[in-house]
């Protein structure tokens, strides 16, 4: 399922620094909106943060730091 945020208001794992996601793959830009982003809430990777654990794009915590996209 594809989701729809921005980027300066929202605090999933999909925008976290601490969320696997070398070159920010997961990320879609929107067209026509700036700061705004699409991506699959079911990608699961890994949280340096959580342990390695696997946390869904969609996933947020108290950790949470925006990485540059």
């Amino acid at each position: 399922m594809q989701t729809q945020v921005d980027a300066n208001q929202q605090r999933h794992c999909a925008l976290c620094k601490y969320w696997y996601d070398p070159g920010s793959l997961v990320l879609t830009p929107v067209n026509g909106a700036p700061n705004c982003y699409s991506f699959d809430t079911k990608v699961k990777n890994a949280c340096s943060k959580n342990g390695n654990m696997q946390t869904p794009a969609i996933h947020s915590c108290s950790s949470f730091s925006r990485k540059q996209v």
